[in-house]
């Protein structure tokens, strides 16, 4: 009866990935954004899940490994991420992410969820050099007072401060967070929920020992899910390389629980300069066409040629 019983488990818990496995590689088609792609545009399934970048948005790594994937993440984190598209002081969709989860993932059963969270948790850990620090809340803020991570108008005075300081020449990185991400993202880095402008304390992208991810949000900004949703605008015209690196540091620093962040200028012009990755069909499409229209027409003139041969032969 026991053994019976354990291949019963057996079975239900290989059913269970099997829907896993085809939620996420079929109807959801989770690699399309996480799977790096090869010089043919295809999957480089030995990077499977392991993170990609899509023009300056970052999919990150979705395996299970514990240093730069989500191998910290329960099932049921990954289920609440999902449902909801938050996981409060760890993550927020953004993005093509938050479309996903906008338009598609919150619709899901709850077995369907669970599936897909069972799966990514058994799929091999693959690490990358894009590590995530682990969240040290001691590091964190606490809420001002509960008026202020929810209505902005008891935010006025700081950020009217704050404004003044940055008019008159200030580049205190803490007054240009203020001055510029506050009024959506809170003076203490919690947001405004009702509105749905995102907290962003703990978050993985500010928690990334690599700040390219974050420093792109900044100079591009991020579109959002829906068009009921606050759209982030990017600063790349409005603010210098020297204030995006203040903003950065501070940030990280204060909302991300890093000891310490030496982002500078010339890292922000570093990562503003790299171009989008184009795979090798892509770049090279002009003379690829060219070629293969050559290729064609070298063809046609040699089967022309063979069948007048042919015919003189008779």
């Amino acid at each position: 009866m026991i053994k019976y019983k354990l291949n019963l488990l057996r079975g239900f818990l290989t059913f269970v990935k099997k829907r896993g496995e085809y939620l996420v590689n079929n109807l959801e088609h989770c690699g399309t954004c996480h799977t790096p792609r090869n010089s043919t545009m295809g999957f480089d399934k030995k990077m499977y899940l392991s993170g990609a970048s899509l023009g300056n948005w970052h999919a990150p790594n979705i395996t299970p490994d514990e240093s730069s994937g989500i191998g910290s993440w329960s099932e049921q984190d990954i289920i609440t991420y999902l449902r909801t598209g938050e996981l409060d002081q760890r993550a927020y969709a953004g993005g093509p992410m938050g479309e996903a989860v906008a338009h598609s993932t919150r619709y899901l059963k709850n077995e369907d969820l669970s599936a897909i969270a069972s799966y990514l948790k058994a799929i091999p850990a693959i690490q990358t050099e894009d590590k995530v620090n682990s969240v040290n809340v001691a590091r964190l803020p606490t809420p001002v007072n509960e008026s202020i991570t929810h209505d902005l108008l008891a935010q006025k005075d700081y950020l009217a401060q704050a404004k003044s300081e940055v008019s008159n020449g200030s580049n205190s990185p803490e007054a240009l967070y203020l001055a510029v991400c506050g009024s959506c993202h809170g003076v203490d880095g919690y947001g405004q929920p009702d509105a749905r402008y995102a907290p962003i304390v703990g978050l993985s992208s500010l928690r990334r020992e690599k700040p390219d991810a974050l420093v792109n949000m900044i100079l591009h900004g991020v579109e959002s899910a829906t068009n009921t949703s606050p759209i982030m605008p990017g600063f790349s015209e409005e603010l210098s390389s020297e204030q995006i690196a203040g903003i950065t540091n501070y940030v990280r620093t204060s909302f991300g629980g890093h000891a310490n962040s030496e982002v500078s200028a010339a890292d922000i012009e570093r990562i503003a300069s790299i171009g989008v990755e184009k795979p090798f069909l892509i770049k090279y499409a002009g003379l690829l066409a060219i070629v293969g229209i050559i290729v064609a027409i070298l063809i046609i003139i040699f089967i022309v040629r063979a069948i007048l041969r042919s015919r003189r032969r008779r």
